[in-house]
């Protein structure tokens, strides 16, 4: 038998225990008329268990009643059989029941058997809070945002807030009874409103609600106002004399819960006719589909990859959904690419201050700029930081109990008291307490506890307002009042209530957008019209940060899957609308966005990079990134916020934080950029110019010897180098080779990577294969040019099977200086050099030039090794810095160091990349001599449209006006007829990226020794001289029109 020992001390039982058990005797002795009770009353049964009470509740089953109801009645003991652990529990709780029935038989009324008293749940939770002490501070001075009327204390109550959400509509639990007696259905019992509470007088604030009637609710002060300095603990704050300090249960309901989307299904359950995007993302599809999308109940397609193939081809052809607007999901969502060909990468540090950086010890909750005075919470301090010094002038600890959980600067009201600018911080403590601190002096002037019911986790600063928001959703708005000039905690505070635990939140003229999870919320206190709505931001990423635009109704959302979101809320239109995606940071998490002004948007991301973008004009959907740094290396950026101070509008700052505590400001104007933008402008002004004839050859020999070729063609390299045109002759030649030696041959690569004996005698033979070449090509260049010009081999290097060999025209007298080669390898992760690249850089006068010889990774579906190795080479590619290079040299603020940075460059070789057609397609086109059907499916091109992420985004190419060339049979003009039958392709190609450069031809040439053509192309670029003296007259009369407006 169990133990029953506690049993006959009933009053050691809490007393809402003991009022549950009160109360569900009178239900065991009558019937209740509900749905699903079972269901009702299980939360009671488990909340008696938990808490405690040994006393156990009879079982109860259900039977229909004569008029279709449900009624609850006790169920009688099985026939006598050998007790297990279950049913002696069960003997005990009958035994029980009936103690506590004969026991409070005389408090109960007189009632038939055989027509058994109904009660309602109303009636049960009377009799539960006449039995329990009342609640003693309700929030009816706080409305709900949305309701239109204050909420009742009694639904601060855990027992009606689980009684509430239990009154709905169940299926019944019972067997379905006879067909004689089967119920009827019954609506859901209707409670009736609570009572409104009586409005507090001088209020002066009205109902949200657009459709109440109620009364404006206000809020007086009391005759004689606590002491707001007076001695208390940090734990038990003093209840607040104007705002609600009572805890409450947030009961999950949809109001703070958002609904689940339904689940989706796939594309290929849809027909091609039903979805007239799904038509112009697949054209010609005629799938059947048994569901249609304009059905109610059929879910959301899952947004598909679209055919990059495919949307080139609509492109081509001159469909409306074109590459250069982005794709488009089948739900209409397009996603854009940002604009990067600009992007400058010279990180923006601040200028005319003495520090820039601050180093925190340990983890930084959050922090607040204003002026030259930054203020970080830790975990244990408060410091005050001075830009001027580098150092922490003021340090405030808390109590072993207390945490600081956010802070902000108020907002400097004209003729204010005794604050200015950087001097008045409020900051929060958890359980909802604030305080004011004098930046200056570190004393604390001002405190209030009970403001908030819980830990405030948002201080949000407008012109002439400061909010605070906490967990549980309470929302406070202070204001100044008549008579005293600036912001005081004993102020009376406007309440409202939002959505419970909101993760990010930014205001916008009047208006508080906040997000948590995948939810968006907007919220309008003084705007009738538009408060309180939400929105699912559908198939993005959890949002991880928002800010608002100002002066308009847009807000801008960062996603951790790296994509930035646009929505809408105009003033007048009820709803939240997504206007467009960004492409932003591919898959890195975003971690923090701002917006500056009206026309750049800040975002950091989990990898230590910022981005800035140009979102103006409004109706340019694409952006463009403007500029792209690393702000801390393989650190996250935590936070960014902007400074504050009212006093230094011409100097806008930003504050950037890490994960690790370190501190930088930026310069949120990016004024360098624009000087440097407006000496691009006015460059004619302090520069001359000249033409140079640049030559690029490329070609993959198929390990062959220069032997071999003159046995085959010997007049090719003679044709090669001088088909730039009639009489001209080139100024820079630039021969960059693929394969010198057999890197297919298995043998030669297990020695050269496995065994470090043979290592001798693979170096002597590509030593040996370099220098055949480089003696034949200098020959042939001497010989063909003869007296006509004078060349000088600046640079020729070997890895492996790359090979490249620069050659400039010495009798123009060009001044060439800095030149350097560097090279990469991308064969097995880096460890070998059967693929890599060779860049070779130079500056002729005062332009840069880069020139970059590759061969990539392999095989028809390795687009993505292609992309990686040629984002390696970008990446890992480094050549020696040249800060002493001022005049223009390099470009998007870079020193030299990087490929990118050079004004000019010409990237060719072997790339590798295919022709997504089958075989006997491509034959087809090819003998058709139908380039366009080829390019709209060529892996390269399909790259440079739709992958915001490709590292050769920003190159050009010009047309693709004859075969490709790659796979040939050697010494033939057939294409593969090997087992293998490889797809023709172009992977031998040539690209180019900068300004003042015109291509004069691009084409193949027929030689048959390797199973790749050899291809060329010339240029005539622009290359400049500085007159330093001219130069720096532009740019002082630049600062001066700077100064000026």
């Amino acid at each position: 038998m169990p133990n029953n020992d506690d049993d006959d001390e009933p009053a050691r039982s809490p007393p809402k225990v003991r009022a549950l058990a009160s109360a569900f005797e009178k239900l065991s002795q009558s019937s209740v008329s509900l749905g699903s009770e079972k269901q009702m009353l299980a939360p009671f049964t488990s909340q008696l268990s938990s808490s405690g009470d040994s006393r156990a509740f009879p079982p109860l089953t259900t039977t229909p009643s004569l008029n279709g109801d449900i009624a609850v009645k006790m169920n009688k003991q099985p026939p006598p059989k050998p007790p297990s652990n279950r049913q002696s529990n069960a003997n005990s709780t009958n035994s029980l029941a009936n103690t506590q029935k004969s026991t409070n038989s005389s408090q109960l009324s007189s009632s038939s058997s055989s027509s058994p008293r109904k009660l309602s749940v109303a009636s049960i939770v009377s009799a539960v809070n006449a039995q329990t002490s009342p609640n003693p501070f309700s929030d009816a001075g706080a409305p709900k945002l949305g309701s239109g009327v204050s909420t009742p204390a009694d639904s601060a109550s855990p027992v009606f807030s689980k009684i509430s959400a239990l009154q709905q509509p169940h299926p019944p639990t019972h067997p379905n009874p006879s067909p004689s007696k089967s119920p009827r259905p019954r609506s859901p019992v209707q409670r009736p409103p609570p009572p409104v509470p009586p409005p507090r007088p001088n209020a002066n604030f009205t109902s949200l609600s657009t459709n109440s009637t109620q009364p404006a609710v206000s809020i007086s002060p009391p005759s004689s106002p606590e002491n707001p300095f007076s001695s208390g603990s940090p734990s038990s704050p003093s209840k607040d004399p104007f705002v609600d300090d009572s805890p409450r249960d947030i009961p999950a309901s949809d109001e703070h819960k958002p609904k689940l989307p339904p689940r989706p299904v796939s594309l290929a359950k849809f027909s091609g006719s039903s979805s007239p995007q799904l038509n112009r993302i697949f054209p010609g599809d005629d799938r059947k589909s048994s569901v249609s999308l304009n059905s109610p109940d059929a879910p959301p397609p899952i947004p598909a990859r679209p055919s990059p193939s495919r949307l080139l081809a609509e492109t081509a052809s001159g469909s409306s959904s074109g590459l250069e607007d982005g794709f488009q999901s089948p739900l209409g969502v397009r996603t854009f690419i940002p604009e990067s060909g600009t992007t400058n990468r010279r990180p923006p540090v601040a200028e005319g201050l003495p520090f820039t950086d601050l180093f925190s010890k340990g983890h930084v909750r959050c922090v607040a700029f204003s002026g030259d005075t930054v203020c970080t919470i830790g975990t244990e301090h408060l410091r005050v930081w001075s830009l001027q010094t580098g150092e922490y002038t003021q340090k405030i600890s808390f109590a072993p109990d207390q945490k600081a959980t956010t802070m902000a600067f108020v907002p400097t009201v004209p003729g204010s008291r005794t604050f200015d600018v950087s001097e008045l911080l409020w900051f929060a403590l958890e359980r909802g307490e604030l305080q004011a601190l004098n930046t200056v002096t570190g004393e604390i002037v001002d405190q209030r506890a009970g403001v908030h019911t819980s830990n405030v986790s948002h201080m949000l600063r407008a012109k002439d307002q400061l909010w605070t928001l906490d967990d549980s959703g309470g929302l406070r708005i202070w204001e100044t009042e008549t008579g005293f000039h600036g912001f005081s905690l004993q102020s009376r505070p406007i309440s409202r209530r939002i959505g419970v635990r909101q993760t990010s939140a930014s205001l916008q003229d009047g208006r508080l957008w906040t997000a948590a999870g995948r939810v968006l919320e907007l919220n309008s206190p003084d705007a009738e019209s538009a408060f309180n709505q939400k929105t699912d931001v559908g198939s993005l990423g959890n949002i991880s940060s928002l800010a608002a635009i100002p002066g308009s109704t847009q807000c801008i959302v960062g996603h951790d899957d790296g994509k930035i979101s646009v929505w809408d809320s105009p003033f007048n239109v009820n709803g939240i609308e997504k206007k467009r995606v960004i492409q932003a940071g591919g898959y890195h998490r975003i971690t923090s966005v701002m917006v500056v002004g009206n026309r750049y948007c800040w975002a950091g991301y989990l990898t230590g990079k910022i981005q800035v973008f140009d979102i103006l004009p409004p109706t340019n959907p694409t952006w463009s990134v403007l500029k792209e740094f690393r702000a801390y290396r393989s650190v996250p950026v935590q936070d960014m916020v902007q400074n504050t101070s009212e006093l230094n509008q011409s100097d806008i700052r930003i504050l950037s934080l890490s994960d690790q505590g370190q501190i930088r400001i930026w310069d949120a104007q990016l004024k360098r950029d624009w000087v440097e933008n407006e000496l691009k402008i006015r460059e004619s002004q302090f520069c001359s110019y000249r033409v140079v004839k640049v030559l690029i050859c490329s070609w993959n020999i198929d390990s062959n010897k220069p032997a071999d070729l003159d046995a085959e063609d010997p007049d090719f390299l003679q044709n090669w180098v001088t088909d730039y045109g009639a009489g001209d002759v080139p100024d820079l030649i630039v021969i960059g080779m693929q394969e010198i030696v057999d890197l297919e041959s298995k043998k030669n690569t297990a020695k050269s990577f496995l065994k470090g004996a043979s290592k001798k005698a693979d170096k002597s033979l590509t030593d040996t294969r370099f220098k055949l070449w480089q003696n034949k090509l200098m020959g042939v260049v001497r010989y063909t040019f003869g007296n006509r010009a004078d060349y000088k081999l600046v640079e020729s290097r070997q890895l492996v099977g790359l090979f490249q060999f620069v050659m400039v025209r010495t009798d123009n007298k060009f001044t060439v200086r800095e030149v350097q080669c560097e090279m990469t390898k991308t064969g097995l992760k880096g460890y070998h050099g059967n693929k890599g690249a060779i860049a070779t850089r130079l500056i002729i006068e005062d332009s840069s030039f880069c020139f970059v010889n590759c061969h990539l990774a392999a095989h028809q579906k390795e687009i993505s090794a292609r992309n990686n190795d040629t984002a390696t080479i970008i990446k890992d590619m480094s050549f020696r810095e040249c800060p002493d290079q001022t005049d223009g040299v390099f470009v998007n603020g870079g020193d030299g160091s990087m490929i990118l940075d050079h004004e000019m460059v010409i990237w060719s070789g072997d790339l590798n990349y295919r022709i997504d057609l089958p075989r006997e397609q491509v034959i087809a086109a090819i003998n058709q001599r139908n380039w366009d059907v080829l390019m709209r499916y060529d892996q390269l091109l399909v790259q440079r449209a739709t992958n915001s992420l490709f590292a050769l985004k920003s190159f050009q190419e010009g047309a693709l006006n004859f075969a490709p060339t790659f796979k040939y049979d050697p010494g033939t003009d057939q294409y593969d007829t090997s087992e293998k039958q490889r797809t023709p392709a172009w992977c031998d190609r040539i690209l180019f990226r900068g300004g003042g450069v015109e291509q004069t031809y691009y084409k193949r040439y027929e030689c048959r020794i390797s199973d790749h053509r050899p291809i060329a192309s010339g240029f005539l670029v622009r290359v400049k001289s500085v007159d330093k003296d001219s130069k720096r007259a532009v740019y002082e009369d630049i600062l001066r029109m700077a100064q000026r407006g």
